[in-house]
């Protein structure tokens, strides 16, 4: 069953943008990094205050609460806490850590009142807080978008350096090349035919096409490390992908009766409409000729540049893979005709 989709406000839409993957004020001392995130419920510490001429609520963990009062009281959890020094503690939860402001004038919230509780499961805004040594997550509920936006817009977005960047795998293709052809020619491809490629490239010299949903550079794998590949080109325009004319089959139903000469002042005659069939097997397609994948990342890729070196996981077996838009279909061997590169379909997948 899928999980409930949150709904939230174009407010908190727009914040939610703004803070990005992170923002941060600081005064050198304390810092405050302002976040976005979702929780599930759990016990812990309510801190009831007031912000803004009205009441907000910030959830605490209670250990963590505990190590940061510490300076004050050192206190195993809040029902050790002595009934005489629960209100400071309470007041100076909050109070210490105002001083991240700076000389700025913004809000701040004043402790009302502390109490074990739970955090419902729902969308919170992370509020983490730190000091020396010292850390407190404050999590406030999604909807105290005004007062955190007053934060945001005198915080500044936190370094790359300080981001947790997560890897995002991907599998890529190398190519030999490709070649253009229409559905009625391909269908009747069968083991022992052979397609020849109309853009190719060196692959003796371990020259390939680096391929995704589109080319995306040209590589040339490493003399010793096969893992490692050199960007000899990026193909920020990849026009030649179009230029290749499809091979059109002999048997196709378009003739040259038709053809319409542009300098005649006798007005043409139309040509019939084609059969629903007839457009589709003359419809040209693009057809990869995969040497092997290799797997590397998304960010990998996003630096792609010329003299850069590319680096991951290259697998192949020998054969090469005939794919019609990122679907195996064929398997077969390479050959060299004169220096024309063919590919001869050994099995259909």
């Amino acid at each position: 069953m899928m999980k409930k989709i949150p709904q939230i406000s174009k407010a908190a839409g727009q914040l939610i943008n703004q803070v990005g993957a992170g923002l941060m004020l600081s005064d050198g001392e304390t810092h405050l990094r302002i976040a976005y995130c979702q929780r599930e419920k759990a016990p812990g510490l309510l801190l009831q205050t007031h912000l803004n001429d009205a009441a907000a609520t910030f959830w605490l963990d209670e250990a963590q609460w505990c190590q940061w009062v510490a300076p004050m009281l050192v206190v195993p959890s809040w029902q050790r806490v002595p009934e005489e020094f629960r209100h400071l503690l309470m007041l100076w939860t909050l109070e210490d850590a105002g001083r991240v402001r700076g000389s700025n004038n913004l809000p701040w919230p004043a402790s009302a009142s502390l109490e074990s509780g739970e955090r419902e499961a729902g969308l919170y805004w992370h509020l983490a807080i730190t000091c020396e040594e010292r850390q407190l997550d404050l999590y406030l509920p999604l909807e105290n978008t005004a007062w955190v936006a007053q934060l945001a817009d005198y915080a500044f977005p936190v370094s790359a350096g300080e981001q947790q960047t997560v890897k995002i795998p991907v599998q890529a293709s190398l190519l030999a090349g490709w070649l253009r052809t229409n559905c009625a020619t391909l269908n009747k491809a069968q083991p022992g035919d052979a397609l020849r490629l109309q853009k190719h490239w060196p692959v003796q010299n371990g020259t390939l096409c680096l391929y995704l949903d589109r080319p995306l550079a040209v590589v040339r794998q490493d003399d010793h490390e096969d893992n490692y590949f050199y960007v000899e080109e990026v193909m920020e325009d990849f026009e030649d992908w179009m230029e290749v004319e499809p091979e059109i089959d002999d048997e196709s139903e378009i003739n040259d009766e038709y053809e319409v000469d542009e300098e005649s002042e006798i007005e043409p005659v139309s040509a019939p409409s084609l059969s629903p069939e007839t457009l589709v097997a003359n419809a040209a397609i693009t057809v990869t000729v995969e040497v092997a994948q290799i797997a590397t990342t998304i960010q990998a890729l996003g630096t792609l540049a010329p003299g850069a070196m590319l680096q991951g996981t290259a697998t192949h077996d020998g054969a090469v893979t005939l794919k019609v838009a990122g679907r195996a279909f064929a398997r077969g061997d390479l050959l060299d005709i004169d220096g024309a590169l063919a590919v001869r379909i050994t099995a259909l997948c």
